[in-house]
C-alpha cells in the first residue's frame, strides 16, 4: 500500500497545476487530494492480494451495432477480468461520484452493456460477461449482467439514437449540473440572455481561436 501511495502522490505533484479550475466552490486541491488517498487506501484494504486474473487495463474495444459495421461504438474498458474458476469476463467501471446509483439505475446502463457487445464480439457470444460498478467514495461495488436478448435490443436502439442525432438541426439549450463544467456559457442562452437559444448547422459561426474543442467538430 505505501508503494500505491507514493505513486499517487508524485503523479499528483507532476501533473497539478494551480490552473486547474475546481468547479464545487466548498472544496480545494487538497481535499481531492486527500479524496484519492481514501478511495485507494479502502479499496486495496478490501480487495487485495488482487488475484482475481486481470488480464487487461484501459482496454479500448471496438462494438459493431450491426452487420455490416456501419455503426460502431469505441470505448474504453477500466479493467477487464477473466474469472479464473467460471472462464466468465469481468467489466470493471470506477466512479468517483458521491452518489450512490439503485440497481435499477445500472440494470438499464447503456455504457458497459455496450461494451458487453464488444467482449461478446471478440470472445464469442456465448461468453458471459458480468457487469461491475466500484463506487470508490462509498466502497462498494455494484454487479449488474445482460442476456443476448437485451444486448439485441440495445444495439437496435443504439442504431436509432444515432441516426436521431444525425437528422437533428436544431440543438436547445439543456441546463444541468454539468454546465458548471462548461466553456460555451456566453453563447448559451440559458446562460446568457444574449446568447442564441439554438445552434442550428446552418448557422453556425464559432471563432476556432476561442473555442478550440468545438472547432473540430465544425465543417467549414
Amino acid at each position: 500500500m505505501d508503494d500505491v501511495i507514493i505513486q499517487y502522490s508524485d503523479n499528483w505533484k507532476k501533473d497539478f497545476s494551480q490552473d486547474i479550475k475546481i468547479v464545487n466552490a466548498e472544496l480545494t486541491h487538497k481535499d481531492y487530494f486527500n479524496k484519492g488517498i481514501q478511495f485507494l487506501i479502502s479499496y486495496y484494504t478490501k480487495h487485495h492480494p488482487f488475484d482475481d486474473n486481470t488480464i487487461e487495463l484501459e482496454k479500448k474495444i471496438f462494438a459493431n451495432l450491426d452487420e455490416n459495421g456501419a455503426f460502431k461504438i469505441i470505448g474504453f474498458i477500466d479493467r477487464l477480468v477473466q474469472n479464473p474458476e467460471t472462464g466468465e469476463y469481468e467489466v470493471h467501471d470506477y466512479k468517483t461520484a458521491n452518489s450512490l446509483p439503485r440497481q435499477e439505475d445500472v440494470d438499464n446502463d447503456r455504457q458497459l452493456a455496450l461494451y458487453a457487445i464488444a467482449i461478446k464480439q471478440l470472445f464469442g457470444e456465448d461468453k458471459e460477461v458480468h457487469l461491475i460498478w466500484h463506487y470508490l467514495a462509498h466502497n462498494k461495488k455494484i454487479v449488474s449482467k445482460r442476456t443476448n436478448e437485451q444486448l439485441k435490443k440495445l444495439k437496435k436502439d443504439t442504431i436509432a439514437l444515432i441516426r436521431k442525432i444525425e437528422l437533428a438541426i436544431e440543438f436547445p439549450a439543456c441546463k444541468s449540473r454539468l454546465c458548471d463544467w462548461c466553456e460555451y456559457k456566453d453563447m448559451c442562452q440559458a446562460h446568457n440572455p444574449n446568447g442564441q437559444q439554438t445552434i442550428q448547422k446552418s448557422k453556425i459561426n464559432i471563432d476556432k481561436e476561442k473555442y478550440p474543442t468545438i472547432s473540430k467538430y465544425i465543417k467549414d
